[in-house]
């Protein structure tokens, strides 16, 4: 998931400086407990999940239709990334796009009994919340 947010969600420094964001982008890993779960948050200060975008993937890839598209709501669209070998990214970089996929991550924290959840803010960045 860390990896995921540098290769996905922080943007390159010019990009952040024109956006009025700090030249250094930020990924904060926070570990909790409350009652039995415990919980880990990766939250970053990137470009966001954009659910426009992760649907038009999702049609290109034949994973849905547009017509589904048009009934889901942000939340959903951006629940695609969790769909096996998707990506936003059409070319493989140093950082994403040839490790480990989000399908991986999900089904793995499945496994222990768990959960993830995404919020995301476009131009203002991505948290994923994961429940054990």
């Amino acid at each position: 998931l860390v990896r995921n947010s540098l290769g996905h969600g922080i943007e390159e420094k010019e990009r952040r400086l024109k956006e009025g964001k700090n030249v250094v982008g930020a990924i904060r890993v926070t570990l909790s407990q409350f009652g039995k779960s415990n919980f880990i948050r990766i939250v970053d200060d990137g470009k966001g999940l954009d659910p426009s975008l992760i649907a038009k993937k999702a049609i290109e890839k034949g994973v849905t239709s547009e017509e589904v598209c048009k009934t889901l709501s942000s939340k959903e669209k951006i629940m695609f990334i969790f769909h096996p070998r998707f990506s936003t990214n059409d070319d493989a970089s140093g950082l994403s796009g040839g490790g480990v996929g989000m399908d991986v991550v999900k089904t793995n924290i499945e496994k222990l009994n768990g959960s993830i959840n995404v919020e995301s803010t476009i131009g203002q960045g991505t948290e994923f919340i994961i429940k054990l």
